[in-house]
């Protein structure tokens, strides 16, 4: 019953789409069970068919930015951005011997303030 719910919204979404003359990427489509507890578990694994497009269930999804996951965890989300920032430390001790204190100083700014926004 979820999964017909959720092929007709995507239908409509789709008609949606093509009465106000645009193009989606159904490539790019994505299908999060959020709750997977009171989901189907018979059909939880299958892909969703939406106006004869196949949408690919995930268990995680980048949205807005910010990794989640099927049990609104953001560990995916917290590993990347320790992934950037020991990537921007590494560049920073690279750069120990040959930079100046104040050009090193500006560029930890600069990456502790891109880590902190992004």
């Amino acid at each position: 019953m979820l999964r017909n719910l959720q092929e007709q919204q995507g239908w409509h979404a789709s008609a949606w789409y093509k009465n106000n003359f645009l193009l989606a990427n159904s490539e790019k489509f994505q299908s999060l069970s959020i709750n997977p507890r009171n989901s189907d578990t018979a059909n939880n694994e299958r892909a969703l068919n939406i106006d004869n497009q196949e949408i690919k269930k995930t268990k995680q999804t980048k949205l807005l930015g910010v990794y989640i996951d099927e049990n609104l965890n953001f560990a995916g989300h917290i590993k990347d951005l320790c992934t950037t920032a020991s990537q921007k430390v590494g560049v920073l001790v690279r750069l120990r011997t040959v930079s100046p204190c104040n050009a090193k100083l500006i560029l930890y700014k600069s990456a502790a303030r891109y880590i902190s926004i992004r």
